[in-house]
């Protein structure tokens, strides 16, 4: 019996001490699965487990990593707007420059709608609305917006045809070409251009 109980006692002294240091805050370890019975499915279930949590963890530092950087540019947009807005005295232009942080306040919300579609998933992303999109507003678009962010880089739109279009999740494909003509003003030394295409392969 004494041969039967001490392996017993070790198995569970590991698994006790994993979850020891699973409540430190040390995922890393894992239990040793050894044979197939009760224990060894206790084991596994308790790696599974930890493998899970793990992975919601670096989910969340993605996360928080990704709205930390798209939130930057709509807020400098709403901050530079409200100075201009500040400074202008022509009534056409203060109307604009308040249509444009209306857009970004909107963007915003757009923003915290999906963080919060996101916090609900446990793994994979949101489903995407595909439509077909002219090409030409979305890069027209983010010229505008970021021409307001008067960033003393000029900014040159070299429009593609009016039958360009896309498949595509608009506010998806306007937030990637936002954070590439963003990175493009952030490193260029005076002038960035716009453009866009389809390749004969339909990329």
């Amino acid at each position: 019996v004494y041969g039967l109980i001490l392996p017993l006692e070790r198995k569970i002294r590991q698994v006790r001490y994993a979850l020891n240091r699973m409540k430190s805050g040390d995922l890393s370890l894992r239990v040793p699965i050894e044979g197939s019975d009760e224990m060894a499915n206790l084991a596994s279930s308790y790696n599974n487990m930890s493998d899970h949590i793990q992975r919601l963890i670096e989910a969340q530092r993605e996360l928080m990593r990704a709205v930390s950087h798209e939130l930057r540019t709509p807020v400098a947009r709403i901050r530079f707007g409200t100075e201009m807005l500040a400074e202008e005295d022509d009534y056409n232009h203060r109307m604009h420059q308040v249509d444009m942080i209306d857009k970004d306040i909107e963007a915003l919300n757009t923003l915290i709608d999906e963080i919060m579609t996101y916090a609900k998933l446990e793994q994979g992303t949101p489903s995407l609305d595909f439509a077909e999109i002219v090409l030409f507003e979305v890069l027209d678009q983010v010229a505008v917006e970021t021409e307001a962010l008067k960033t003393q880089k000029e900014i040159e739109l070299i429009p593609p045809p009016l039958y360009v279009k896309v498949d595509a999740e608009r506010r998806y494909l306007h937030r990637v070409v936002q954070n590439l003509v963003g990175n493009a003003v952030r490193y260029c030394d005076n002038k960035v251009r716009i453009t866009g295409g389809i390749h004969s392969d339909g990329m």
